[in-house]
C-alpha cells in the first residue's frame, strides 16, 4: 500500500516498486483515508510523511488498522523528534524521499523480513537528538508531547473518546499511544498511569479521578 498527498508521486513509486516485482494493492491520499477503507491489509505500507503536521498520530492510525503490516515513512527531511514519535508509533523504519528504486526495494525487503529500516542518515538524525521539542522527559521517562497531552487527561478522569475529540484525533489512535505509554511508565492500565502521573507533578484540567473504562 502508498499512502501520499500527492497523486503523482504515488503513481511513481507505483511503477517503480512494479519494476522491482511488487504488486500495489492500494493507494490512498492521508493514513485516516486508508484506515477508513475496504483495501484488505498490505504486507508493507509506504508513507510519504512530506507536509504532515501529525505524523505520530498518522503512525499511530495506521498501527491501529494494521496491525501486523510493516510501515516505512518516506521523508524528504524529518527532525530527531518527529522520528522518534513515529516509531514510539508503530512505525518500522524511515526511508530518505531520494532513495533510488533499488534501494528502496531491498529496504521494503528487508522490512518484510522482519528488520527495522534506519539507514545511516536517518540513524545519525537519532543519535543527534537525545532530547527533541518533540519530547520531555517526566519521572525519567521520555514521553511524546501527545503522550503527555493524553496522560494529562486520564488524571482528569477523560475516557478515550473524550479525548480523541479533545484532541481531533480517532480512539484507535488513542489506545495506541496509550499503549506506548503505558509501556514506558510501566503501568498495567490507565489507573496507573494517572496517579503514576500525579506522583510525578502532572494535574489534569479538570479534576476528578482516572478513568477505569475505554
Amino acid at each position: 500500500m502508498i499512502i501520499g498527498a500527492n497523486g503523482l508521486q504515488r503513481g511513481g513509486l507505483r511503477h517503480l516498486l512494479g519494476e522491482e516485482g511488487f504488486d500495489v494493492t492500494a493507494e490512498a491520499a492521508n493514513a485516516r483515508q486508508a484506515a477508513q477503507g475496504s483495501a484488505p491489509a498490505a504486507d508493507a505500507i509506504l508513507f510519504d510523511a512530506t507536509g504532515c503536521q501529525a505524523v505520530g498520530d498518522d503512525v499511530a492510525t495506521l498501527r491501529a488498522a494494521f496491525a501486523d503490516s510493516r510501515i516505512l515513512l518516506l521523508a524528504t527531511t524529518i527532525s530527531g523528534a518527529t522520528l522518534r514519535e513515529a516509531l514510539a508509533a508503530g512505525a518500522d523504519g524511515c526511508l530518505t524521499a531520494d532513495t533510488s528504486a533499488t534501494a528502496l526495494a531491498q529496504w521494503v525487503r528487508y522490512a518484510l523480513a522482519g528488520g527495522k529500516v534506519y539507514p545511516r542518515d536517518m540513524a545519525q538524525i537519532l543519535a543527534q537528538s537525545p532530547g527533541s521539542p518533540g519530547s520531555t522527559s517526566i519521572g525519567g521517562r521520555t514521553l511524546s508531547n501527545r503522550e503527555i497531552e493524553i496522560l494529562t487527561r486520564l488524571t482528569s478522569g477523560h475516557g478515550n473518546k473524550q479525548i480523541a475529540n479533545e484532541l481531533g484525533i480517532t480512539e484507535a489512535t488513542v489506545k495506541v499511544h496509550l499503549k506506548s505509554l503505558l509501556r514506558k511508565i510501566g503501568a498495567v492500565n490507565r489507573t496507573q498511569a494517572a496517579i503514576w502521573a500525579m506522583n510525578n507533578g502532572m494535574a489534569g484540567s479538570g479534576g476528578g479521578r482516572a478513568a477505569a473504562a475505554n
